[in-house]
Parts: C-alpha cells; sequence; structure tokens
C-alpha cells in the first residue's frame, strides 16, 4: 500500500523494468526522504504457479535480469549500490572456473538456512541468474528494449482478460 501523492511525486512504477519494479521504485521514495514502512503481517500470498523446472529457471534468469537492470538503473540514476552484491554474486558463483567451491557453498548455504533444498535452491539458481544479467546486458549494448521474462503457463481465458471486443 502506498499515499498516492507519493507514487505521483516519485512518478510511479517504471514501465522500462521487467522485474523488480517495486524494490526500485521504493529506493527512489527512500530517496525523497519518505519513509517506508514494512507491517509484520501477511498481507497477501504470491502464487509463482510453478510445477515445472522450466518454469523455475525462467523465473531465475528474470531475476538475474532484474538484478542487472535494476542495480544499473539506480547506479546510473542517483550512484546508488543497490543489489550490486547480487550482480556480482551471481557472476562469480555461476562461472565454470568456481564451480568446483560449489560444495563449500553449499555447506555455508545449509548452515545458515539450515535447509538443504533451500541450500541447493540458492546455489542453483545462481546459473540462470548470471544467464538474465547476461541478458540484460545484451540488450543493453545492441540498444533493445528487453521484454517480459514470463514463466507463468497461461489458459486461453486469461490470455483474453483485458481486451475489448467490438460488433
Amino acid at each position: 500500500m502506498f499515499r498516492r501523492d507519493v507514487l505521483d511525486e516519485v512518478g510511479g512504477y517504471d514501465a522500462t523494468l521487467i522485474a523488480g519494479e517495486e524494490p526500485e521504485m521504493c529506493r527512489r521514495i527512500a530517496a525523497r526522504g519518505w519513509l517506508l514502512e514494512r507491517l509484520d503481517l501477511e498481507m497477501t500470498r504470491h502464487d509463482a504457479d510453478m510445477t515445472r523446472f522450466g518454469q523455475w529457471w525462467k523465473r531465475h534468469v528474470r531475476a538475474g535480469h532484474a538484478f542487472a537492470q535494476v542495480s544499473s538503473k539506480c547506479l546510473a540514476d542517483r550512484g546508488e549500490r543497490f543489489w550490486v552484491s547480487n550482480v556480482r554474486g551471481n557472476y562469480f558463483w555461476g562461472c565454470p572456473l568456481v564451480w568446483a567451491l560449489w560444495p563449500i557453498q553449499w555447506v555455508r548455504l545449509l548452515a545458515k538456512t539450515r535447509q538443504p533444498l533451500m541450500a541447493s535452491n540458492l546455489l542453483l539458481s545462481k546459473l540462470p541468474q548470471m544467464l538474465g544479467q547476461l541478458m540484460y546486458l545484451r540488450n543493453r549494448r545492441a540498444g533493445t528494449q528487453s521484454t517480459l521474462i514470463d514463466y507463468k503457463p497461461h489458459s486461453p481465458a486469461s490470455a483474453d482478460q483485458g481486451q475489448t471486443v467490438t460488433s
């Protein structure tokens, strides 16, 4: 939930971002001196609707693209180093030259999370996230606008939503 006057002041969400638009907008809000407050209450549930590995992979490609795009935007707009450590970590752990260190990193992540599946997810996600970052860089160098990386299945009914048919 946002105050309308604050949204208007910062120009709302950045439509050029394919993901990560809320954290980026919150950074602009904070840069204007507004206070951001997070309530420790569940207010909604996010349904990622992922049932296949390919969906998981695409979601992390999208996340990597968001890390690179938002990090680049924050650095260019305000000199702010937002998500820079995420970007660097994805490049480092996604690089084949350091894959031999993955068992050590997995043990470190397991010690932090105490959940083997989560530790595995965090480590394996570095590969698609690095690919998403490389996709962003390729598009940026080519001067092309990135498009949405969609990972959810769409039913024919949901594809028609929002379209008006006139006769």
